[in-house]
């Protein structure tokens, strides 16, 4: 039963996700470990048990964090020690649920004692997966370390700010609510949000908190952090000039030290950059030597236009980098292969197998080639490709809100648009999965085909998520090339390319979507394909009525469930029913949107005209189902949008009521 649960709570592989940071340099983050606030909350002074890390871009939070885990807290018979590390990039990597789920993973890996049989039972009744809601979670990892065989349980959080929006309130009011109890210790770190230290969730939080800013707060401080990047420095020349790469005199091993810690601002982040730009420098004389040095970059954007301009094929460095910054987890060298070979070689009369087969020719010399177009913006971990920092996002992606460009001038700045990326990728993935399977894989088969072609995985789970953000909301019309592909995934009938939706039903992903009365029209509204969704409503090839004979649903009910607004919006204007029940509960569309959290699904329903009190067979609301199911957005919408309530007991009305009078509270059931 303990591998059952570790198997399920092991929800992604989160150490190597730590070790995509870089080793500390000896003699660095000293002033840390030796500053009088991590050691009070390190020796259990404090009394919240908690410490606040903040510090801006590329100031070193995440090798600190890495350093701390691997180096100055490492488990032993009195501690334990667990992490995780926030990403933006990946969607797996930006949930609290998920980060607690392997908090909780490593704490049954190393105490496995501290798992009773009635909370591994209960982890079992879960199902597939454990992660039912962060406060559940928390409440887990709280019981835990209130044990008294527990020991200290120390949780190392890193990059809070690319937790996902909604993940900051759900963390914030479970880390408001942890016990007075220091045997739970955490360690937070993030960048200020905006012109305010913390997140205004956390605020509650941090007001009795510990805070370390890596900026330095005094002048001690900031001389010492300054005295370590200058040691920084002089260790990275020392390995070039151990390694080689730069035959250095005296004078100009001084030059290059003095002019390097002169740069104001400079961080380690651009210590690191810069050097990997120096190590690629030419001179034949030492004034041309000293010209290079002193026209090396002087700022993160900077270093990594001229890292990037250096490609000697930047169509193929862009393509490179779109199909890592919009794909939705790590891609290995293997897969990143086989989609590049798909824009050559993936015609239709091909075979997954006949294209495994170029690609492998790639792959050989991948590692390299992405050094050569990339340089370190792109870096391996075990076999997994992931963007060297998050700072590396910020540079190539368009600010969201439209802002200014600061530097424009910057020919690589802004250069990777989301859309545009998606649609790339969404064209690699559909090609690839309309190429004719080398057998007939029947399900018992699937998971050693999925073995010998890896990519398969992906593109199965993963091609109607790109497709879905390869055009902006308001915008359903596909492009004209890829709405015949799209179509031809999405029809059931032929054999060839269909082994993707095996993939997907054995995965759990579709296990209401029903097998044998599919239509292309069904496939199309269930994964949200907008553009195929219009163009198959103008070709009145479609039914808007119950399509699924074994479970009644409609078509608006599988668009409603799954959250695809553009496309639900499309059916209830080609006449869908608005207050259509549903199969399960008689429930209507609007309450299977607040029951799910679709916040702009129960908008749109709601600007339409939905009835927000209409019961199903069990006699809930709209309104009782997002408060049955924690969904406290939607509870505050529908009450604001006038939801009665009158049906609620004397305390659910007195939490409603304070709902409307205040900013935030907890909905119970």
């Amino acid at each position: 039963m303990i591998q059952e649960v570790h198997d399920r709570l092991d929800v992604l592989p989160y150490k190597q996700r730590k070790d995509v940071n870089p080793e500390h340099v000896d003699g660095t983050c000293e002033w840390f470990t030796s500053h009088q606030r991590f050691n009070s909350w390190k020796d259990n002074v404090n009394s919240s048990g908690m410490l606040w890390v903040s510090g801006g871009a590329g100031c070193g939070k995440s090798t600190l964090a890495k350093h701390l885990v691997d180096n100055v807290l490492p488990s032993n018979d009195a501690r334990t020690t667990c992490y995780f590390f926030f990403k933006d990039g990946f969607p797996d990597q930006k949930r609290p649920a998920d980060a607690l789920c392997c908090i909780l993973s490593q704490i049954l890996e190393q105490k496995p004692a501290l798992f009773s049989d009635e909370l591994l039972e209960r982890l079992v009744d879960r199902g597939e997966t454990i992660a039912p809601s962060v406060r559940q979670l928390w409440g887990i990892l709280a019981g835990i370390a209130s044990r008294a065989d527990a020991g200290e349980i120390a949780c190392v959080l890193d990059g809070l700010d690319e937790c996902e929006e909604k993940g900051w309130s759900e963390l914030a009011r479970a880390l408001c609510e942890k016990p007075a109890d220091r045997k739970l210790k955490l360690l937070l770190a993030s960048r200020p949000h905006g012109s305010e230290i913390v997140h205004p969730g956390f605020k509650p939080l941090v007001a009795h908190m510990p805070i370390i800013h890596m900026g330095g707060e005094i002048g001690n401080d900031l001389d010492m952090i300054s005295s370590e990047i200058d040691i920084h420095i002089s260790h990275r020349i020392q390995d070039l000039v151990t390694i080689g790469s730069l035959h250095l005199g005296t004078d100009q091993h001084q030059f290059l030290q003095d002019e390097l810690s002169q740069v104001a601002d400079r961080t380690h982040l651009w210590v690191y950059l810069v050097f990997s730009i120096i190590q690629g420098i030419v001179y034949t004389t030492d004034d041309g030597f000293r010209d290079e040095i002193r026209n090396l970059p002087k700022t993160l954007d900077a270093a990594y236009d001229r890292i990037l301009d250096k490609s000697l094929d930047q169509a193929k460095t862009k393509r490179l980098l779109q199909i890592v910054l919009v794909a939705e987890k790590p891609l290995s060298l293997q897969e990143i292969a086989v989609a590049l070979a798909v824009e050559v070689y993936g015609s239709h009369d091909q075979s997954h197998g006949h294209l495994q087969t170029q690609a492998a020719q790639a792959e050989a010399r991948l590692l390299e080639t992405l050094r050569e177009l990339c340089g370190v913006l792109l870096t391996v971990v075990d076999s997994k490709v992931y963007l060297f920092h998050q700072t590396a996002r910020e540079f190539l992606v368009p600010i969201a809100d439209g802002t200014s460009d600061t530097a424009a001038h910057l020919e690589w700045r802004s250069s990777v648009h989301p859309a545009e990326a998606h649609a790339i990728l969404a064209e690699i993935c559909v090609r690839y999965l309309l190429l004719d399977d080398d057998e007939d894989a029947d399900d018992d088969s699937i998971p050693l085909y999925l073995k010998a072609h890896p990519f398969l995985d992906y593109t199965a789970s993963f091609w109607a998520a790109h497709v879905r953000n390869s055009f902006a909301t308001t915008d359903i019309h596909h492009d004209s090339r890829l709405l015949p592909l799209i179509l031809a995934l999405c029809d059931p009938a032929p054999n060839r390319g269909k082994t993707w939706l095996r993939i997907y039903y054995l995965a759990g992903l579709g296990n209401y979507l029903p097998r044998e009365t599919l239509t292309t029209f069904m496939v199309a509204v269930f994964f949200g394909l907008a553009g195929a969704v219009n163009h198959l409503l103008r070709t009145d090839n479609f039914s808007l009525a119950t399509e699924d004979s074994q479970s009644d649903e409609t078509p608006l009910s599988y668009a409603v469930l799954e959250g695809h607004t553009a496309v639900v919006a499309l059916l209830l204007e080609a006449g869908a029913d608005i207050e259509t029940a549903d199969n399960q509960h008689s429930g209507t569309p609007l309450s299977s949107a607040a029951a799910c959290g679709h916040r702009t699904v129960v908008e749109l329903l709601l600007d339409r005209g939905a009835n927000m009190e209409a019961m199903d067979q069990s006699r809930r609301t709209p309104l009782s189902w997002a408060a049955h199911c924690k969904e406290h957005e939607i509870v505050r919408l529908l009450l604001e949008r006038g939801a009665s309530y009158s049906w609620a007991s004397k305390r659910r009305r007195a939490e409603f009521e304070k709902v409307l009078g205040l900013e935030s509270t907890e909905i119970l059931e």
